[in-house]
């Protein structure tokens, strides 16, 4: 029996394909931005599996085939500067698991128009999310008409708002 003989030259290409393919994705283009503008190991406390350090390179590829699989559930609103991860549970509860707006387009309405678009699901009822406490954030939450629902501590010890808006 001949043992198998592998293209590496054609396997290599295929990679270099997919990678082009994933860095043409919106979200993958925000998540690199704010890795390149906060450095290698920024850590999120109200982001997958609390504050896990994921903007580094094999945290990147976990972020974006998280978000790729939302995508196909449309539970991922992407508008330039922003993105917004949410997940509508049976029970007719949004819960947003990471909404991002780059600091340089902050104030300029994108929060609003992702909120005003997470409010157009007919099946939900309510939206719910958690926010680091020391962000300003938790201020925008509030004008917007959500109402504190609690305080919780992660497993990394920050400390986060937990905020509620019925629908």
């Amino acid at each position: 029996m001949r043992p198998e003989i592998r293209n590496f030259a054609a396997l290599d290409k295929q990679k270099k394909e997919k990678k082009a393919l994933v860095a043409e994705q919106p979200c993958y283009r925000i998540v690199m931005k704010i890795r390149k503008e906060r450095g290698p190991s920024v850590t999120y406390g109200h982001t997958l599996r609390q504050s896990k350090k994921l903007l580094t390179f094999r945290g990147t590829e976990m972020i974006f085939e998280r978000l790729w699989e939302s995508a196909k559930r449309n539970e991922l609103i992407l508008v330039d500067g922003g993105l917004c991860h949410w997940h509508l549970r049976t029970d007719g509860q949004i819960t947003v698991r990471e909404m991002i707006v780059l600091p340089d387009r902050q104030r300029q309405g994108i929060g609003s128009r992702m909120l005003y678009m997470l409010r157009q699901q007919t099946q939900a009822s309510n939206i719910y999310l958690k926010c680091p406490s020391d962000l300003a954030a938790n201020g925008w939450y509030e004008h917007k008409g959500f109402k504190f629902a609690g305080e919780e501590t992660s497993a990394t010890g920050r400390r986060m708002t937990c905020w509620r808006l019925d629908l």
